[in-house]
């Protein structure tokens, strides 16, 4: 591996949410520039050199060389734009390669000197993310629902990715802070982390947030706190479902109105599903009734029914939802396998199923551009050995 050109791949990898912040920025203002899209289309540029030392790497880059060719000849049969069409194959492709270049990476390196990289990149990450979520509270960048007063994405114009991110991110913060912090700066951060996800508004960030102090907190606290987190998880169940009903059909917020709205209309799985489950209902019968060529390789174009789980299926038909999920199935079966690699996997393990769970009732987590960086690093955690990674953690007691 070259050191040069790995060193420059880390630098341009740290400044990631940084970019996608800067063009969101010009957007804000009414200008249009790719600046994310060359970026990131760069960095594939860098990166693919790097990863084809291995004929096993040759071999899924010429699988992938194959379908898009097929993919390419399909839509230029039926008209269709390439460039939208392509656009979305590229994220989930740009996580393959980054995860790949990770895996080299740690080939020829100590694994410790990874992960204090990887841990740079978590805190570089929190922090942008929160400098966001702060300019946003005070009136700069995009607000996550016009309608809603106080939510925010700051200058993220993709918020909708941003649960895609807080699902691999979040968990291993709140780790790390974990080990090495005092109680109160404990407390403080997660309190920070609870509000900021609300200050977003998302279900899937809200969710996203609770479910990653809660695990945490489980899996590395001490007994204590664990049979409290277990009484408490189980009385606000039951309280939520109770009182959300009762909320929802009696409210001002205009947030809730929103959700409400949802629940009036279809109940609770059409208040989780925002309405996706009819976006679905309307678009299947496009797919389904095409030629067998665009049913194989898929609709392309920017269809989407913002659930990726069918998203995959209608834009890359049923190959290219057999290579998403061999991605996102591998990396599953790999975090299972190799559990006791060290001990930030039950954290790999749970991101994984959460991606798994979430994308199949909402989208942009696995066709996301944003979360494509942090779901190839959580994996990366299934391939180095740091046994001594936790035993200094804080365990605080009550």
């Amino acid at each position: 591996m070259n050191q040069y050109y790995a060193k420059l791949t880390w630098h341009l990898i740290y400044v990631w949410l940084i970019v996608d912040s800067i063009t969101g920025l010009f957007i804000n203002k009414g200008i249009h520039l790719p600046i994310s899209q060359v970026y990131k289309l760069s960095l594939i540029g860098l990166i693919l050199p790097q990863i084809v030392n291995k004929k096993s790497h040759v071999i899924i880059i010429a699988i992938l060389l194959v379908y898009f060719g097929f993919f390419i000849i399909t839509h230029g049969v039926n008209n269709y734009i390439l460039s939208e069409s392509i656009a979305p194959l590229l994220k989930p492709v740009l996580t393959l390669f980054v995860y790949l270049f990770f895996k080299v990476y740690i080939q020829h390196h100590d694994d410790i000197e990874f992960e204090i990289k990887s841990k740079c990149l978590v805190y570089i990450s929190i922090i942008i993310l929160g400098a966001n979520v702060l300019l946003g509270s005070l009136g700069y960048g995009f607000a996550t629902y016009e309608s809603v007063e106080g939510s925010t994405k700051g200058f993220f114009a993709a918020g909708n990715e941003l649960g895609g991110i807080l699902i691999c991110v979040l968990p291993l913060f709140i780790y790390y802070i974990k080990q090495k912090s005092a109680w109160y700066t404990y407390i403080i951060c997660i309190t920070c982390v609870l509000i900021g996800s609300i200050l977003i508004g998302t279900k899937t960030v809200i969710l996203s947030a609770i479910l990653s102090v809660l695990f945490v907190n489980f899996v590395y606290g001490t007994r204590q706190i664990k049979i409290i987190i277990i009484l408490s998880a189980s009385v606000s169940i039951i309280a939520i479902i109770f009182l959300l009903q009762k909320i929802l059909n009696d409210t001002e917020s205009v947030l809730l109105e929103r959700w409400s709205y949802a629940y009036r209309a279809g109940g609770f799985e059409r208040l989780i599903l925002s309405g996706r489950d009819l976006f679905w209902e309307k678009t299947q019968l496009l797919f389904y009734n095409s030629d067998l060529l665009t049913q194989l390789f898929g609709m392309g174009s920017d269809i989407t029914v913002e659930r990726d789980q069918y998203d995959s299926l209608i834009r890359n038909g049923y190959i290219g939802r057999l290579l998403l999920y061999s991605l996102f199935g591998y990396f599953l079966f790999t975090s299972f396998v190799r559990r006791h690699l060290n001990t930030v996997m039950p954290i790999v393990i749970f991101v994984n199923i959460t991606i798994l769970i979430i994308s199949s009732i909402a989208g942009h987590i696995m066709y996301s551009g944003m979360a494509s960086l942090f779901i190839a690093l959580i994996n990366s955690y299934s391939l180095i050995k740091i046994p001594q990674t936790g035993q200094n953690a804080h365990t605080y007691s009550i």
